[in-house]
């Protein structure tokens, strides 16, 4: 299994497993706008990723398929000046699972967040990554 961060030329195909996703997920009574994806996976990558707020990490089996996607973001709270990661989403297709597919992209993701110093990994929701 490699995870790597996404590129531009990757905007497409995450929007197209983006339609999947939304499908299995709570996200699924909310409408899919493709363009609004494409356009956000555009600026995560092209900027966000560039600046070093923002990944998109994603896990490959050893054929090139995608195993799974990890949106990850770092950002200070209102009131502190610490920086904390966070986790914007997260998903590993069903027949991926038990592949070490997630463990990979947490631990990416994880080393992401400390190579830039984060006080704390968070999941949305504040829910704290073990560890």
């Amino acid at each position: 299994m490699l995870v790597r961060c996404a590129s531009a030329d990757d905007v497409a195909t995450i929007s197209e497993l983006g339609r999947r996703i939304h499908a299995e997920t709570r996200f699924s009574a909310f409408d899919y706008n493709e363009q609004r994806v494409v356009k956000s996976m555009e600026t995560i990558i092209n900027i966000g990723q560039s600046a070093g707020t923002h990944c998109v990490l994603i896990a490959e089996d050893r054929l090139g398929s995608v195993a799974g996607i990890l949106l990850g973001v770092i950002e200070r709270h209102i009131f502190s000046d610490l920086p904390v990661a966070s986790i914007m989403m997260y998903y590993v297709f069903p027949e991926k699972r038990m592949s070490g597919a997630g463990f990979k992209l947490l631990s990416t993701f994880r080393r992401w967040g400390e190579n830039r110093s984060a006080f704390e990994m968070l999941r949305r929701h504040q829910q704290r990554l073990a560890g």
